[in-house]
């Protein structure tokens, strides 16, 4: 298998920022699980896809279609903890283009 084997394949997956993964990761802390800290952050999608050799499609805020989907269900702490994530760009969907 060379570099081809998947060539045009398209990965989309979450992300934090280094801000967000500090956030996580007191969280996770906070909760007693101190066995599943996270480690990797994107500070910038854009250089991670040119470092990774692959395309950027899209950069997509987390939160954002679970705001719509769940609007009215959530609490308000949570509702303005998701949007100030989204808007600060702490968690994200990256769509890469291998």
């Amino acid at each position: 298998m060379g570099d081809k084997a998947f060539a045009g394949a398209e990965l989309v997956f979450d992300a934090t920022n280094t801000v967000g993964l500090e956030f996580a990761n007191k969280y996770v802390r906070k909760t007693g699980n101190t066995s599943a800290p996270m480690y990797c952050a994107i500070d910038d999608p854009s250089a991670f896809a040119r470092e990774a050799g692959c395309e950027l499609v899209e950069v997509r805020p987390f939160h954002t279609a679970a705001r719509r989907t769940l609007k009215g269900k959530l609490g308000l702490y949570t509702r303005i903890a998701m949007a100030v994530t989204d808007r600060t760009g702490r968690a994200f969907i990256l769509h890469l283009r291998l």
